[in-house]
């Protein structure tokens, strides 16, 4: 199975600026790519999917087993020609520092992915040859496979950086990329702003795709390989399942896993999305709601102002559908003017059933 991370020596250096790159290169030769990232990151997430037309995965030795990654990277790279996967901070860094849970390293290893190193080049040269050399002797179980080079200011800075960082390391340099506005991502306080903000999706995938032709060892990058093991069939449990689960995602809503809905899926619901900001009335015969993370707080007012949808969901929080079970993910964060189903001195009992070490969900009785 063919596949590669992509991993950083920080957060900050450019890894979903590279990845995308890569993405956008190998798609733009008729490779299929299933995208992936470590952690709980949703944001870079939806920009993979945007390039690669396909849904990112999220991947997390934290808050899932082993084999529960495996099963996740298997499952989804079947139909896939090339997998890849974009680390999460540093390549070592986890939920401890005397240890590697959590990390993009332990994910490496976990998939049995070569790792590709994106290094930031500004404001360098010689020095970064020894920050080259330590990720590469740092953990030798890790597959390190190159580097590539990110905010290089032109030619002559390159041959400063290739010079030192080939005298010091057998690696290679699988490509550069300059500092270019035509792929600049815009950032908020979280992170990159989402995809559905970003305008011109056409015009950033031929961009990301040019600029990987001309900068990145496409050939060298579309040959690394996976050597991971196979795993168990997962047996899940038998339980209760509402028949349909209307799911909020739009702009304001858009924080999901995948793989949670396609649980869902698997256990006989109907998952229908819906529009919070868009739609105007609740889809018939809905027995759950869930809403997402996301930024509703940037659409405030777009969703108080939606008075026909705030009265249906209402009226379903108020009528017998509660006695099915339903679940509400509630986010009491907005700030004012924002939309209130529940009045605090009237909220309803929640028994809360723990999922994962995030989520939850929440049944609500009258």
């Amino acid at each position: 199975m063919k596949g590669v991370m992509i991993a950083g020596t920080a957060s900050g250096v450019g890894k979903t600026t590279v990845a995308l790159a890569v993405m956008a290169g190998l798609r733009s030769r008729g490779t299929v790519v299933q995208p992936f990232k470590c952690g709980p990151d949703f944001i870079d997430g939806g920009h993979h999917s945007a390039i690669c037309g396909r849904t990112s995965r999220n991947l997390d030795t934290w808050m899932l087993s082993g084999d529960a990654n495996r099963r996740i990277f298997l499952r989804a790279s079947a139909r896939a020609s090339f997998s890849l996967v974009e680390g999460v901070m540093g390549l070592f860094d986890g939920v401890a520092g005397s240890g590697e849970e959590g990390s993009s390293a332990e994910i490496a290893k976990l998939l049995g992915l070569p790792v590709v190193l994106v290094l930031d080049a500004s404001a360098s040269s010689r020095s970064l040859a020894a920050v080259a050399r330590g990720f590469e002797v740092f953990d030798p179980s890790v597959r390190m496979a190159g580097f590539i080079l990110n905010r290089v200011a032109g030619e002559s800075h390159l041959r400063l950086l290739e010079s030192a960082i080939r005298s010091s390391t057998a690696l290679p340099i699988l490509g550069w990329l300059p500092v270019e506005d035509s792929i600049a991502i815009p950032e908020r306080h979280l992170g990159l702003h989402t995809a559905a903000e970003t305008a011109g999706s056409t015009q950033k995938f031929e961009a990301f795709a040019q600029l990987a032709e001309r900068y990145l060892d496409l050939d060298s990058l579309s040959q690394f390989e996976s050597a991971i093991s196979s795993v168990s069939n997962d047996e899940r449990e038998s339980h209760e399942v509402i028949s349909v689960r209307v799911v909020a995602r739009d702009e304001a809503f858009c924080f999901y896993y995948e793989d949670d809905l396609d649980a869902l899926r698997e256990l006989g619901a109907d998952v229908v999305t819906w529009s919070p900001l868009k739609d105007h009335e609740l889809t018939l015969g809905v027995d759950a709601l869930y809403f997402g993370g996301g930024y509703p707080e940037l659409y405030a007012r777009q969703l108080s102002e939606n008075h026909s949808l705030l009265t249906d969901l209402r009226r379903f929080a108020q009528v017998g559908q509660l006695d099915l079970g339903t679940r509400f993910h509630l986010d009491c964060s907005l700030p004012a003017p924002c939309p209130t189903v529940f009045r605090s001195d009237r909220a309803p009992t929640c028994t809360i059933h723990w999922r994962s070490r995030f989520s939850c969900a929440l049944r609500v009785r009258p």
